[in-house]
């Protein structure tokens, strides 16, 4: 799939098709491992026996060291990327992670309860978030270690995913100077931080490619439309 989008792109040389090469196969490793963890922090919510608020403590303990582990994983497979991309030798680092919301699942379960939702649909909702809960752990520790100091970057920038929400793709489009100012989002946005050299920016050439194929679809349109109508209101 990597191979596949970084041939679609108009690329000015072979560098900056090795960069985007290399940053579409950073991409999709990540989102596998992202995957994997979220996949098993939806099965601990869902082998709950209840979602009653004395559960939260024993979600933790089950939940926790896949999201730690997660973390990790996303960092070193950040770390990796970094210094192919780079040709920096990245030294090891104490990385501080975002907090976790472990809450997260059994607030969105109870307010589905307080819409009337059927009990095993309501259920179904906060597993959706808990399987989030682990996705993002992945994601955070990798934006945690794009963030640390000592690179000799020019910006940091939202990778959006090819089935990123349209408004998330539209403004993910921005060059950021923080890696912490770049992770603004929502529970399967699914857009990832990236680090930007100062010589090379893969980053804004699969952005550009994916909001082409946006345009096509008429969303940035449908977007500008509704922006419009927000302000006037």
């Amino acid at each position: 799939m990597a191979d596949e989008e970084a041939g679609t792109l108009l690329l000015r040389s072979e560098a900056q098709r090795e960069a985007v090469q290399l940053t579409l196969t950073y991409l999709t490793e990540l989102d596998r491992v992202a995957a994997q963890i979220g996949d098993m922090v939806r099965q601990v919510f869902e082998e709950l026996t209840s979602i009653d608020r004395s559960e939260i403590e024993r979600f933790i303990e089950m939940a926790q060291p896949y999201t730690n582990a997660g973390q990790a994983e996303g960092a070193d497979l950040a770390a990796a990327y970094l210094s192919e991309l780079t040709g920096q030798s990245l030294s090891a680092v104490d990385v501080t992670y975002p907090a976790i919301d472990f809450e997260g699942p059994f607030l969105r379960t109870w307010h589905n309860l307080s819409e009337h939702m059927p009990y095993e649909e309501a259920r179904l909702g906060g597993s959706s978030v808990a399987e989030m809960t682990g996705y993002d752990a992945v994601n955070d520790g990798a934006g945690a270690r794009m963030g640390q100091p000592g690179l000799k970057v020019m910006g940091y920038r939202r990778v959006i995913s090819a089935k990123a929400c349209e408004w998330c793709r539209v403004v993910a489009t921005q060059l950021y100077r923080s890696a912490s100012s770049a992770t603004f989002g929502h529970h399967g946005c699914k857009c990832t931080v990236v680090a930007v050299p100062r010589d090379n920016d893969p980053t804004k050439a699969i952005n550009q490619a994916r909001l082409r194929e946006l345009k096509a679809q008429g969303s940035v349109e449908r977007i500008s439309q509704a922006r419009e109508r927000s302000r006037n209101r």
